[in-house]
């Protein structure tokens, strides 16, 4: 299961771009993040049954990771955009390097890194 951020900011949105591309590359199914957040109790049960959480935060705020932390849940995989070399603004385009870079970072060895 893909957790991204959707946030305003540049990072955000890469973040979900991000989870968009790695969906679409069969790395895993992209889910909800709102929905968990709302507590839709068929959702959050898919997410307690899911074999394992990515996240990806576009900042260091981490409102995903958190979020998970609300519902007792633990990622598997934690991916901040902003600790990869990637500045927070609000800018609607990006280097294509950028969603390299963060993909990259989810497929490399399991890591949860914390806020």
């Amino acid at each position: 299961m893909i957790l991204p951020c959707s946030g305003a900011s540049n990072v955000g949105q890469i973040a979900n771009q991000a989870a968009l591309e790695l969906r679409a590359e069969g790395y895993g199914k992209m889910y909800c993040i709102v929905g968990l957040g709302a507590h839709i109790q068929p959702m959050v049960q898919s997410a307690r049954d899911a074999d394992g959480i990515v996240v990806i935060d576009g900042c260091e705020v981490c409102c995903a990771k958190k979020l998970l932390e609300h519902l007792e849940l633990q990622p598997i995989r934690h991916v901040v955009v902003t600790q990869l070399g990637i500045a927070k603004n609000y800018e609607t385009r990006w280097p294509s390097e950028c969603l390299v870079r963060v993909k990259e970072a989810l497929r490399g060895p399991a890591s949860v890194s914390s806020p």
